[in-house]
């Protein structure tokens, strides 16, 4: 925990940034010099304090809360030579090198102990109104926003305990580990424990298929559809076998119950019949397509898709392996839902693409149907991105992380919110997917706002920026630490 907070403090240094997230453009120089002013006085005073705290802490034996207050020192002054040696490091050529920690041994009594909290939380009550002092009340910024989160999430650690001011640096209390972390970690926890019983629920509630006869478009197209069965909401006919037509009416009658609860939004296709044509053999698309009654546009172009959603309800999907089949389904039925629900049309290629796979692998399982257009990442270093992501066993999240770290050749994240589907690359992909799980599970509130104003045309960036109150380079830092703490469970 220690080690894992000082990291987090340091990458925020105190004097980053300042006149970025204090003031715009638009405020007088003055006013700027003003506010930065007062804002390097407050740190300098939050400084003094933590270091007071930390001896009086070290005199009376309490060690475990003098390395607290020590990591709060290094937030304001990453060359401490106390705090970094109280915490395990050694000075090599200039640079601060991690040694060794040692694990704290002598505890104060209880009446210390207690002295020391009183003093904590008495700096910590008349520091914080000083923090917030440098800041507007009105009308803030996004910039403003997110300079204030930061200053408070470098105070914290001056009384550690203090639970409002936990909650206004967006922390949450993890129960399972027993201490503060990201507020979207603790969300997103809590989403997937809930998400995998209200999955389970859905699926057992899945009505067995009846048989039924193949409807007049089937008929029309002369295939050998010898399965057709049907249950609420879809009717499938498959050239394929029983259990696969089972599966596909499973999807199509579990993905509007799945899809309204995430959003809390009605499908408005909820109760509609669906129709889908599943053939086992992709060489008879070019038939399906040209016979199909209902089937408009460019029906060579249709010929070469592997899932297609036409006419009136209906669907057509054709690949040899029924994953493929059974994640073409999901895909088009989650895109039905996003395009009508939110206006996400394929020009929203973060939505769609991203959003959409993030979707569609919790109906099917699978994240077969990319939209990758190129791909060049890792040809130096074995498989290409895009052969990596079709590996079933590769941690989609983990890769995110891995290329979101990366600093030469950064992904821009800012032209990847803006792409169409169409324009995707295999970075833009995995970025596009990472950010959705983030929003899905960690702040769903703002992702269903997000969609609402994207959908009436708003730019992205803009959106993102104001809806997440964080600037866009804050927001890429904050999806990068929300990753890692993801893979600690």
């Amino acid at each position: 925990m220690l080690k894992r907070a000082l990291v987090l403090l340091l990458s925020v240094p105190a004097s980053a940034g300042l006149l970025a997230h204090l003031a715009p453009p638009t405020i007088a120089a003055s006013a700027q010099e003003q506010q930065l002013g007062n804002l390097t006085a407050a740190q300098a005073e939050i400084l003094a304090k933590a270091r007071e705290l930390a001896e009086y802490a070290d005199s009376i034996k309490a060690d475990v809360e003098r390395d607290e207050l020590y990591q709060c020192v290094l937030g304001y002054d990453t060359d401490d030579k106390d705090a970094r040696k109280a915490l395990g490091y050694t000075k090599k050529k200039d640079e601060w090198v991690f040694k060794k920690y040692n694990e704290p041994k002598n505890r104060a009594s209880e009446a210390d102990l207690s002295e020391l909290q009183r003093r904590r939380t008495e700096a910590v009550t008349a520091l914080e109104e000083k923090i917030d002092a440098c800041f507007p009340t009105d009308n803030p910024s996004v910039r403003h926003k997110h300079g204030l989160r930061v200053e408070l999430e470098k105070l914290v650690l001056l009384d550690g305990d203090n639970e409002f001011l936990r909650q206004r640096a967006w922390f949450a209390w993890d129960e399972q580990k027993g201490e503060w972390r990201m507020r979207e970690v603790v969300a997103a926890k809590l989403d997937r424990a809930e998400r995998a019983g209200l999955l389970k629920e859905l699926e057992a509630n899945v009505p067995a298929a009846a048989r039924t006869e193949v409807d007049p478009g089937g008929q029309a197209t002369k295939l050998p559809f010898g399965v057709s069965v049907q249950i609420p909401r879809v009717h499938v006919m498959s050239t394929g076998t029983a259990d696969e037509a089972q599966t596909i009416a499973s999807i199509m009658h579990r993905a509007p119950d799945f899809l309204s609860g995430a959003f809390g939004l009605p499908d408005p296709w909820r109760d509609a019949q669906w129709r889908v044509y599943d053939m086992a053999d992709p060489g008879l698309r070019s038939q399906f397509y040209g016979a199909h009654p209902e089937v408009n546009g460019d029906r060579a172009q249709l010929a070469e898709a592997g899932g297609v959603g036409f006419g009136n309800n209906c669907m057509g999907v054709a690949a040899e392996v029924p994953a493929t089949r059974f994640d073409a389904v999901a895909t088009q039925r989650v895109g039905a839902y996003l395009g009508n629900v939110f206006g996400a049309d394929l020009d929203k290629g973060w939505v769609r693409a991203g959003l959409g796979l993030y979707l569609s692998f919790q109906l099917c399982g699978t994240r077969l149907s990319l939209w990758i257009q190129r791909d060049e990442y890792g040809q130096g270093d074995g498989p290409k991105l895009g052969e990596r992501l079709q590996d079933p066993t590769v941690d989609w999240l983990d890769e995110a992380r891995v290329l979101l770290r990366r600093r030469e050749n950064a992904v821009n994240l800012v032209a990847v919110l803006g792409k169409p589907a169409k324009q995707l690359t295999a970075e833009d992909l995995l970025t596009s997917y990472a950010v959705s799980a983030y929003l899905y599970e960690g702040r769903r509130r703002d992702l269903i706002q997000i969609l609402q104003r994207i959908g009436k045309g708003e730019t992205p960036i803009v959106v993102f920026e104001s809806q997440l109150e964080m600037p866009i380079d804050a927001f890429r830092e904050r999806l990068i630490d929300w990753l890692g703490e993801m893979r600690k469970g």
